[in-house]
């Protein structure tokens, strides 16, 4: 089993997983007290002493790798060990049917974790992240001098409402619109994360540099770690997520946003829809639609997302830390250098903008004279119109949550 989650998270190959798991599963597919899963068929049933047995259908990778996490579970009670390998399965399934399920099977295992982690201690009970200012003298006196650059965004006060978004055609900073949320309270101390969801395994973007690729532009990729790894190690260690050896792997269809140098980033991850006991400690704003999209990002200071802009329009909630961003608008695409509108990174601008705001030439002072800065703290969220280019990068340990949607603000 150990060797079988080892391969789960290095994303090894189908054929060496399913032979691994054929000889567990079939000396222990009649154990299962949990949960059974098998091939074929979609059903629920009902075992004699009232426990509901879901048989679900799955490729039948997902359905071995899912299926010893089951065991690991129902044999030992090994809730930690069973998470890595469910969640091994649900960050690789495609398939809707299958995310489906493999959450169900999840949320099995995190009511238990939920009332097994209340007996626990936690360490470091009063610890909190160490907000001293992270970045490095140099890019501090940059960020200094970028800092006198550009507009402000219009700040926009409590009572909040659908209309404060709905009339915007640039980008406002809504002052307080999650100061109540538990999150920016309780996410503060890295225990609480780690008690909460530390077990939990989850894709990590990593720069180029880290994997050997020193390619820069967006060339990077991801590792699994589990969420207490991640902090330990990128977060509070200050190394890269690959120091120990994790094998690249890409577990998303979603396209790596994070910048050359990163350590590691848990980006655009739809951390709360894989873990709810997170999602209890947010709400969803009043200012954005209910079918929103939303994403986790979280990583240490002087990770930065390349400048870019999204298809859809964007609120960018501000949780612990703080974030630098600045922003241009749609009609910015040739001083920003964009690729050909029908290159695959047209979206994307291959430009520093800390340098090219600090030049003395007819470009970057158009650059400057367009650019609205802002500095996103606790509680605070910034709407981003679609189209808008943007550029964002932590000054400090950061973690923010984003909601995206398409049609009008």
């Amino acid at each position: 089993m150990r060797r079988l989650a080892v391969n789960v998270r290095a994303g090894g190959q189908e054929m060496q997983i399913t032979k691994e798991v054929t000889l567990l599963a079939d000396a222990l597919a009649q154990q299962l007290d949990c949960m059974r899963l098998k091939v074929s068929g979609t059903s629920e049933v009902q075992a004699g002493d009232g426990s509901t047995f879901v048989i679900v259908e799955l490729s039948s990778a997902l359905a071995a790798i899912a299926l010893l996490g089951a065991v690991a579970f129902s044999r030992s009670s090994d809730i930690r060990s069973a998470s890595v390998l469910l969640d091994g399965a649900l960050l690789r399934a495609r398939a809707e049917k299958h995310t489906h399920l493999l959450q169900r099977a999840l949320a099995v295992l995190e009511s238990e974790w939920e009332t097994f982690s209340g007996k626990l201690k936690r360490k470091r009970e009063d610890a909190t992240w160490v907000f001293a200012q992270h970045i490095t003298s140099q890019v501090h006196g940059q960020w200094a001098r970028v800092a006198s650059y550009g507009a402000q965004p219009p700040v926009v006060e409590a009572p909040f409402s659908r209309e404060t978004v709905q009339a915007a055609s640039a980008p406002l900073l809504l002052a307080g619109i999650a100061s109540t949320w538990p999150a920016v309270r309780r996410w503060s101390s890295p225990s609480y994360l780690q008690h909460v969801a530390g077990h939990r395994l989850v894709p990590i973007e990593v720069g180029a540099v880290h994997l050997g690729k020193a390619e820069g532009g967006v060339n990077e990729q991801q590792v699994l770690r589990t969420l207490s790894e991640f902090i330990e190690d990128v977060i509070l260690g200050g190394r890269a997520a690959t120091a120990d050896g994790a094998v690249p792997t890409a577990v998303s269809s979603t396209v790596p946003v994070t910048s050359s140098m990163t350590l590691g980033y848990l980006a655009q991850h739809r951390l709360f829809d894989q873990v709810p006991m997170l999602a209890k400690d947010i709400s969803h704003p009043v200012v954005v639609p209910p079918n929103a999209d939303c994403r986790a990002w979280f990583g240490p200071a002087n990770v930065a997302t390349p400048v870019h802009f999204d298809f859809h329009h964007g609120l960018l909630v501000q949780v612990i830390g703080c974030k630098r961003v600045l922003l241009w608008p749609p009609t910015a695409g040739d001083l920003l250098q964009a690729p050909p509108t029908d290159s695959s990174l047209a979206n994307t601008s291959p430009l520093d903008p800390l340098g090219c705001l600090e030049g003395s030439n007819a470009a970057a002072m158009c650059l400057r004279a367009s650019c609205v800065s802002v500095v996103l703290e606790p509680g605070n969220a910034l709407l981003i119109p679609q189209g808008w280019w943007h550029y964002a990068c932590s000054l400090t340990v950061s973690f923010s949550v984003s909601f995206w949607w398409d049609g009008p603000l």
